[in-house]
């Protein structure tokens, strides 16, 4: 009994020990996203946050490509140490476990959990041309053409092309995906009048829907946007969020990080998203915050990997 409460409080002591002297060199804090892209804003923002609280430098690397796989993959190759964080989200680590056949990592085996910081909902853009204002006359005019129409679709797997197919399935929408490589020419794409719409985020879209170039139809999220407070949400217009699901950024590390330096991380992570600073931040990229602790998080990428697969299986869509 004396023997295990002996190194019961000697493991404490070096926990504590670890936690006091950490950082003492710079952190690096993989995006795997490219430079520009409101994700990369979030891990820029978030990046800068902790290098104040911890009084240390934070170096942002984007590692793009792959849809997350590139930047993953320089995180596997890091010691869990607590120094290379990682930016994720929904697609990086619900989708991929079922989309591609040789994945390099495990969502739930080989990474330690921060918590998610922000949810990104999706919003439904159409060409100026078509002929709808709202979710139910953009539904009659696909069921009236002869032809399906087209959506712009970020690649095959990618969520904005699962989101379509949710909702297309649930009201009934007459669409045929285009797959593009990314938000950006998808984007282009439909502003071009090559497809009639497509899904992206609020703050890829705000400047082109101001502008006319694009027509706001819905957002998947339960409250309006501050920044569209005229389109109605998926709740409003007789849907349901599970038929346009958003995205999320959250942060993880290597599996075996010292829990002294994974709980201080995710507490410091927790307590920015409730300033005030970073709640403007989010809001003016068209972002919710979101306080989901580690264990919470767990839970999310869990479920998401069950529900994607369902559909993923169903669409028979895969990856090399």
């Amino acid at each position: 009994m004396f023997k295990s409460l002996f190194f019961f409080f000697l493991g404490c002591l070096c926990f504590s020990f670890v936690c006091a002297e950490y950082p003492d060199k710079n952190i690096r804090l993989i995006v795997p996203f490219a430079p520009g892209a409101g994700a990369d804003a979030i891990g820029r923002h978030f990046g800068q946050r902790l290098a104040s609280s911890l009084n240390q430098t934070v170096v942002i690397e984007n590692r793009a490509g792959a849809n997350g796989l590139v930047g993953l993959d320089a995180l596997l190759k890091s010691s869990p140490d607590g120094y290379t964080l990682v930016l994720v989200d929904r697609s990086v680590l619900g989708i991929n476990p079922s989309l591609y056949k040789k994945l390099t990592y495990d969502p739930l085996k080989d990474l330690e959990y921060l918590g998610i910081v922000a949810w990104a909902p999706y919003l439904l853009v159409v060409h100026p041309s078509i002929p709808a204002k709202n979710l139910s006359e953009l539904i009659k005019y696909t069921q009236q053409k002869n032809e399906a129409s087209d959506y712009a679709s970020f690649g095959n797997g990618s969520l904005p092309q699962l989101d379509m197919e949710l909702l297309k399935t649930a009201q009934n929408i007459k669409t045929r995906q285009i797959p593009y490589k990314g938000a950006a020419p998808a984007i282009s794409a439909t502003i071009g009048g090559e497809v009639s719409m497509t899904l992206s985020s609020i703050g890829s879209l705000l400047g082109n829907v101001k502008e006319g170039r694009l027509k706001a139809i819905v957002l998947g999220a339960s409250k309006r946007s501050p920044l569209l407070p005229d389109v109605p949400t998926i709740l409003e217009a007789g849907g349901n969020l599970e038929t346009l699901l958003p995205t999320y950024f959250g942060f993880a590390m290597m599996k075996g990080t010292p829990v002294a330096i994974k709980n201080k991380l995710s507490t410091l992570l927790q307590q920015e998203v409730q300033s005030a600073e970073t709640l403007k931040h989010l809001e003016n990229l068209g972002m919710e915050t979101a306080t989901v602790q580690s264990v919470e998080m767990e839970s999310v990428v869990k479920n998401d990997i069950e529900r994607f697969k369902k559909i993923i299986t169903a669409l028979d869509i895969q990856q090399e």
